[in-house]
């Protein structure tokens, strides 16, 4: 599911729930099947989300400096990329 749809049709119905919780994320512009997996189960969300996205380099090392990317605020959390 893209993330235009699941914030436009179910994101304003559901409740949230103190905590923070992580999710990885294998693009940025689809919903984890994680994330769609505890809504459809416990039909609630926890107050801050973390969406993680890890790739993987062809080169033998990354400087320390392009590790780590904030990617922006989404509307329900963080985008952070490894």
């Amino acid at each position: 599911m893209t993330w235009r749809k699941f914030v436009s049709e179910i994101y304003p119905s559901i409740p949230p729930i103190p905590g923070t919780a992580i999710y990885l994320s294998s693009s940025a512009d689809l919903v984890p099947s994680r994330l769609f997996y505890n809504f459809k189960h416990y039909k609630v969300l926890h107050e801050q989300l973390i969406f993680l996205h890890v790739d993987n380099e062809e080169i033998p090392y990354v400087p320390e400096e392009e590790r780590l990317k904030v990617v922006g605020v989404v509307e329900l959390g963080t985008q952070v990329r490894l």
